[in-house]
């Protein structure tokens, strides 16, 4: 269905393309694959979509100062049809990727303030903006237990986090995530009780990375710009290099199943300072990654 569509869009869009500008051409076209791409993925999910590779050998264990986990994710690859066109990305670096979202206790411990509607040490910290995020990771990296290690912290690129989040396994359409075992990984709308939960409590994905879907939101370094995956670079994009929205990730415990999917990314003002949005960042968190490449 979506192969039959496609074609007739293109034939529409060769009579339109004197008429238009490219951009245009290229948003539409990836409006309607990723659409009926959706639908179709929709009504058809089912385990046969999954296909698992050799996945790379995750390293386990690394506690920091303040009691977060990371997992060592080496160099590899995953295939992603964001665009509406398969694509193979590469991530060249090894990355330290958190195991769990941040915590209240841990960003109380750097920040002496705890901007959480629901509290609880254990629960994910939420209610914060990506330039409160950006200012703890400086706080963080400026511990002198931190210091000595060396260790910088920031937050994951998209395509770090989707990588982290996917885990070893390839899709055959973007809604990636099944509806009969979701539950067992993510808190979600179906399931959270109009509230966060503890973090871990969920199974971790194939890579010991818990709280990947659902939970809280996860902040990322990128500027949102639809465009720019048309032509970014297959290995190690860093996003665009300016712009007014940063993208999130994972689905949170206030929305529906299908924003947990890995490949979903939403958008929000970094500040998000007034009244209006308030209601909007009580499900935004983060979790970190150590930048080893100094990046």
């Amino acid at each position: 269905m979506v192969m039959w569509a496609a074609g007739l869009f293109r034939l529409l869009l060769s009579t339109l393309e004197p008429y238009i500008s490219e951009t245009k051409v290229k948003f539409l076209y990836r409006f309607l694959i990723v659409g009926v791409s959706g639908l179709v993925g929709c009504a058809s999910e089912d385990t046969a979509s999954l296909k698992t590779h050799d996945a790379p050998v995750v390293v386990t264990g690394f506690s920091n100062s303040v009691g977060m986990k990371f997992n060592s994710l080496p160099a590899g690859n995953y295939t992603t049809n964001v665009t509406g066109l398969t694509e193979t990305i590469e991530l060249l670096h090894p990355i330290e990727f958190g195991v769990h979202e941040v915590t209240q206790a841990q960003y109380k411990a750097v920040m002496n303030s705890n901007p959480s509607k629901f509290k609880g040490d254990s629960h994910p910290v939420e209610n914060v903006r990506w330039e409160e995020i950006a200012e703890f990771c400086r706080r963080l990296s400026n511990l002198p237990e931190e210091k000595a290690a060396g260790n910088v912290y920031r937050l994951p690129t998209v395509e770090e986090w989707e990588y982290a989040c996917r885990a070893g396994v390839d899709l055959k359409n973007r809604f990636d995530h099944h509806l009969s075992d979701l539950g067992a990984y993510a808190w979600f709308l179906d399931n959270a009780d109009g509230g966060t939960h503890p973090v871990g409590t969920k199974e971790p994905n194939a890579w010991g990375l818990h709280d990947m879907h659902g939970g809280v939101w996860g902040w990322c370094a990128d500027f949102y710009d639809p465009e720019y995956y048309f032509d970014s670079p297959l290995a190690d994009p860093a996003g665009p290099e300016a712009g007014v929205l940063k993208v999130l990730q994972g689905g949170s415990w206030f929305r529906y199943a299908k924003y947990a999917r890995s490949s979903y990314r939403r958008f929000f003002h970094p500040e998000s300072d007034s009244d209006a949005v308030t209601a909007w960042v009580l499900d935004f968190g983060c979790r970190l990654v150590i930048n080893l490449e100094g990046l």
